[in-house]
């Protein structure tokens, strides 16, 4: 049930950029992270391998799953910034805008910003796409064997939680924390251990004994965000609090979700909806620009106040948001799916 699972936080971000709920957006960030750090280590250990043809392999899927989707993504938000004007899309979004220079083109294209801190590195066509970076440097790492064994992950683990409580005592500031190549090191690699340990976490929990074990921990979760959304607006700054707390709530819920069973019918709306994750996280923030223009010159619009208004954005967004990730999926993502190769050995989920 991992696909329903992305694209609610997926939703998630949404919620975050186009109303400034806060807390959210980087509580479901690193979910995301410790979520590939579980599927990534498990797809290389049981499917792939770590042959030079698995690799290979692994990364030529990983290629055609997150580089064409992206290439439309970014097309579009260009079309939209030109139409909507370079100001009123730095108004809407600070680092929503048009690169600046051929190296900043490159990280736009590429998917690759070269910045230590991917997420300080603006402008952006596709604002949220500074975290792919990040997912794309430990996703190679995990390919090399970063996470194939538990020692390793073990040690992998140690070293990203003292590097988290180096960032504080150094003074580096929420950018080193969150934004940084480093700071998906942490959600990673504790993704990697539930892994290994699933079966430890699973029995001792008795997770892999509730039948809506996912469904109750993703609860949780969301309490968790919604807390944090709550004491941000009254102006309580818990932020980096609540990013570790959902470091320790994400991996019983990613544990849960593994071990859930569910019918042939929910596996298939999983596998539907969760193709909408990747596309409603980089298409929100230029789409939402869209709809924001459109509801600009309307009087009753503008008299809102500011959160209102975001809301009201975000709920109309979801419409052309969806609309436009059907036809993406359905033109682009899965006639690629005959390119990908088949890897060795069976994927329980």
């Amino acid at each position: 049930m991992f696909g329903i699972y992305r694209t609610f936080l997926a939703l998630w971000v949404a919620l975050f950029h186009l109303t400034s709920v806060g807390g959210i957006g980087s509580m479901a960030v690193f979910s995301f992270y410790l979520l590939s750090g579980f599927l990534m280590t498990l797809i290389m250990v049981e499917k792939y391998g770590y042959t030079r043809e698995g690799r290979v392999n692994f990364a030529r899927n990983r290629f055609l799953r997150l580089f064409p989707v992206y290439w439309c993504c970014i097309v579009i938000s260009a079309i939209i910034i030109w139409f909507a004007g370079s100001e009123a899309a730095t108004d809407f979004r600070a680092n929503l805008g048009f690169p600046s220079g051929v190296r900043s083109w490159i990280g736009n294209v590429t998917m690759f910003y070269p910045s230590v801190m991917p997420g300080m590195v603006n402008p952006r066509l596709c604002p949220p796409s500074w975290a792919l970076t990040v997912e794309l440097v430990w996703y190679t790492l995990i390919a090399f064997g970063l996470s194939k064994t538990k020692t390793r992950v073990m040690i992998w683990l140690g070293a990203a939680v003292c590097g988290q409580l180096l960032i504080p005592f150094l003074n580096l500031g929420w950018g080193a924390l969150y934004f940084s190549i480093a700071a998906g090191s942490l959600p990673f690699a504790l993704g990697a251990a539930c892994y290994h340990w699933r079966e430890y976490i699973g029995e001792r929990t008795k997770i892999r004994y509730i039948g809506g074990g996912g469904l109750l921990w993703c609860g949780i979760l969301t309490g968790a965000a919604i807390v944090a959304a709550v004491l941000e607006y009254l102006g309580h700054n818990f932020k980096v609090v609540f990013l570790y707390l959902t470091v320790v709530l994400a991996a019983p819920a990613t544990v849960a979700l593994y071990y859930q069973r569910p019918s042939s019918g929910w596996r298939k709306w999983d596998k539907v909806i969760g193709r909408y994750s990747y596309l409603i996280y980089l298409l929100h923030i230029p789409l939402g620009l869209m709809t924001e223009r459109a509801l600009v010159s309307q009087e009753w619009y503008r008299s809102l106040p500011i959160p209102f208004a975001g809301f009201i954005v975000f709920g109309v967004s979801l419409i052309p948001l969806f609309l436009l990730s059907a036809i993406i999926i359905k033109l682009v993502e899965i006639p690629l799916e005959g390119a990908k190769v088949a890897p060795r050995g069976n994927f329980r989920n």
